[in-house]
C-alpha cells in the first residue's frame, strides 16, 4: 500500500511536469485564397525568413508552419493529380546579432505536397481564379508544417527561421530544368503577429544572388537581414511545449528513489 502511495506521488509529479502544447508565434494572418509572396526563382533566392521573438513560456519546439503561395497550373504540366511533391528545408537558427543569424539549432527537410493553383475562372481577368465569393487570385495560399518533435530542441526566446529549397537556377543544388517549383513562393502577411513579436517589422532575412534586390548589396549570397519591408511579414507559426523545470525533474527523481527504497524494505 505504501508503495502505491509513493507511485501516486510519482504520477502527480510527472503530471505537474506534463507537456503543454501552445502556439508561441503566429504571423500567418487569417485564412485567405492567396496573399502577397516572394518567388524564389523570380528573385534568385536560396533562403528566406525572419527573426522572431516567441511569446508565452513554452520552448520545446514541436513544429513550424509556413504559409506559401502556389502559382503553377496543372494544365501547364499535363498533370491529372491534385499537386506535386518538392523538398523543402526549414532551418531554425539562434537569434544572432546585427544583420546575421546565430548558429543553426535544427533543420527539417520535408517532401512536401504542393497543390496546383486553380485554373482561370471566367469571372476573373488576367488568368486569375475565383473563390466563388467575388474574389480573384493569381496564386493559391496553403500551409506546410515541419515536424521538429523528434529533435528535442529547446529554443531561446528569439530565433531566426529560414525556408530553403531548390528551383531551376537557384538554391543549394539548382535543379537545372524548369518545373512547377519555379512558381512556388513564401507568403507575406500584412499585419503584425498575433502571438510573439516580429523583432524588426521593417526587416526580413534573405539569401538572394542578386545584389540589386537588397538594401545592403554587400550581403548578396548571404542569409542576412534586409530592410525596407515594412507592411510585409513572413507568414510563420511556431508551436512548442513546456519544458519541465529542473525542480520538477528533481521531485520526480526523489519520488522514484522513494519507490526503490520502499521496495527494498519490503523485500
Amino acid at each position: 500500500m505504501q508503495i502505491n502511495k509513493v507511485l501516486g506521488a510519482v504520477v502527480l509529479a510527472l503530471g505537474a511536469a506534463a507537456v503543454q502544447a501552445a502556439t508561441v508565434y503566429d504571423s500567418l494572418g487569417p485564412a485567405v485564397g492567396n496573399l502577397p509572396s516572394l518567388g524564389y526563382q523570380a528573385t534568385q533566392t536560396a533562403e528566406f525568413g525572419d527573426r522572431i521573438a516567441l511569446g508565452g513560456t513554452a520552448r520545446g519546439l514541436d513544429s513550424v508552419t509556413i504559409r506559401m503561395s502556389s502559382w503553377a497550373l496543372a494544365s501547364t504540366y499535363g498533370s491529372q493529380a491534385a499537386g506535386y511533391n518538392h523538398d523543402l528545408t526549414l532551418n531554425v537558427y539562434g537569434a544572432g546579432s546585427g544583420a546575421f543569424a546565430g548558429s543553426l539549432l535544427g533543420s527539417v527537410t520535408l517532401d512536401a505536397f504542393i497543390p496546383w493553383r486553380p485554373e482561370a475562372s471566367d469571372s476573373c481577368t488576367n488568368g486569375r481564379w475565383s473563390d466563388g465569393a467575388g474574389n480573384c487570385f493569381s496564386g493559391k495560399a496553403f500551409d506546410v508544417t515541419f515536424d521538429f518533435g523528434s529533435l528535442g530542441l529547446v529554443l531561446p526566446d528569439s530565433v531566426v527561421v529560414g525556408l530553403a529549397f531548390n528551383t531551376q537556377s537557384w538554391g543549394a543544388q539548382p535543379i537545372g530544368i524548369d518545373g512547377p517549383y519555379d512558381s512556388l513562393n513564401f507568403g507575406l502577411a500584412s499585419g503584425a503577429p498575433t502571438i510573439g513579436t516580429d523583432v524588426n517589422p521593417d526587416g526580413v532575412f534573405w539569401n538572394t544572388a542578386t545584389a540589386g534586390n537588397l538594401s545592403n548589396p554587400a550581403n548578396v549570397n548571404l542569409f542576412a537581414e534586409d530592410t525596407n519591408w515594412t507592411g510585409y511579414v513572413p507568414a510563420i507559426a511556431v508551436d512548442a511545449h513546456d519544458v519541465p523545470e529542473p525542480a520538477s525533474l528533481a521531485l520526480v527523481g526523489v519520488a522514484l528513489a522513494g519507490v526503490g527504497f520502499a521496495r527494498r524494505r519490503k523485500a
